[in-house]
């Protein structure tokens, strides 16, 4: 008995999958929410010609609210949106998620 529990546990863990950096499910959606952000951020500046100063001046023309989740570290220096998340089970450690001005989509990898 205890061989066949071992060999299934060994099975179900061997099925598990780890993602990439920012495709795990809780990434996606904490993707979707900064890809809101940044798109928003993104039309300002086209229209504005220039960034603004802090991402509250976004709400409520070119995003209706702010997103909770992620907490995003904007940057006018770097000019950039980053944010850190802890992926989804199985996947250990931290993942950094960081996207440029003028980019349609962030760019993630493993901060462990």
């Amino acid at each position: 008995m205890k061989v066949v529990a071992t060999v299934w546990l060994a099975a179900l863990l061997c099925a598990c999958s780890v993602w990439p950096a920012g495709h795990d499910p809780q990434g996606d959606v904490l993707m979707q929410n900064a890809t809101a952000v940044l798109a928003a951020l993104n039309h300002y500046v086209q229209v504005n010609h220039r960034v603004p100063a802090t991402l509250r001046a976004l709400v409520p023309r070119y995003i209706a609210a702010l997103p909770e989740q992620p907490e995003l570290n904007y940057s006018t220096k770097r000019s950039s949106l980053v944010f850190n998340y802890a992926p989804s089970w199985p996947t250990p450690g931290i993942s950094a998620c960081e996207a440029h001005f003028g980019e349609t989509a962030f760019h993630c990898i493993d901060a462990r």
